[in-house]
Order: structure tokens, then sequence, then C-alpha cells
């Protein structure tokens, strides 16, 4: 392949990632506001069509792309730092569907009423986002960490 190739691709990658954070920054801020807000079902429609419409597409693009340019890396990569970004990235999806499915569900909980029923469980699903936004900021810096790091295997090292 052309080094023009790679350098594209490189590039694009970059971009994507780029827009993925910046959207899961936009989610995260849309729920921040969520609780005290009175079009909250509003902001989770927003929430969902970002989810929908760029975190997973790109997401996907994104190690879709990464993998090609490992394979199209001419310096060797070592098993450590490819095990840190695939275990990342798949925590980091994981984690984000799993807050989706918590949002979904106390917005469900909210619609139907059922706050009033039992308020224990809008505290439930609150706290399970949290805790899901969390494992999912820890992936994120799994990925920054490998990213950067390149855990390079050096002949001669073991």
């Amino acid at each position: 392949m052309s080094p023009l190739f790679y350098d594209t691709l490189k590039i694009l990658h970059i971009l994507g990632a780029t827009l993925v954070l910046s959207s899961l920054a936009y989610c995260i801020a849309l729920w921040h506001a969520m609780p005290n807000a009175d079009n909250s079902y509003v902001l989770f429609a927003r929430i969902q069509k970002q989810t929908a419409l760029i975190i997973m597409p790109l997401g996907t693009l994104q190690l879709l792309s990464g993998v090609t340019l490992i394979s199209l890396q001419h310096t060797a990569l070592g098993l450590p730092w490819l095990y840190l970004s695939f275990a990342g990235f798949i925590g980091l999806m994981t984690c984000w569907l799993g807050f989706m499915y918590c949002l979904t569900m106390a917005q469900q909980n909210t619609l139907q009423n059922n706050d009033q029923k039992n308020p224990h469980r809008r505290a439930f699903y609150r706290r399970a986002q949290t805790y899901m936004l969390a494992a999912s900021g820890i992936a994120l810096a799994v990925i920054l960490f490998a990213m950067t790091s390149r855990l390079a295997h050096v002949p001669g090292n073991g």
C-alpha cells in the first residue's frame, strides 16, 4: 500500500476518534441536565440519536480502521498494546450500551409514573448510569494509555 493511503487512513482514524469523544461528552452533558429539565424526554431522544448515528457507527469504524492501520504498520507492536487497545474498546462500547440500557429503563419508569410507587428504583437507575459512565471513563483511559505508550516489543528484551 502507498504511504498516502496509510496517512489518509490515520487522519480519518484520528478525526473519527475526535467525533466519538465529542459525542460522548455531549451526551454526558445532556445526561447531567436531565434531572432538572422539564423536557427530559427530548434530551433522552438526543442521547439516543447521538448513540445510534454517531457513537456506535464511528466506534465500529474506529475498530476497523485501527485494525487496518495495525496491519499496514511496519514496526512491531507488542501484544500488551493490542490487548489493551481491544479490551479498552470493547469495555468502552459495552459500558456505553449498559449506560444506554439503564437510561432507557429509567425513562420508561418515569413515563409509567412508577417513581411514586417505588422511589428507590429511580435512585438505582441513576446510580447504575453513574457507574456505567465511570467504567466508560476507565475504559477510555485504558485506550488513551495504549495509544500513547505503544508498548512496542523490543527484540532482546524478552
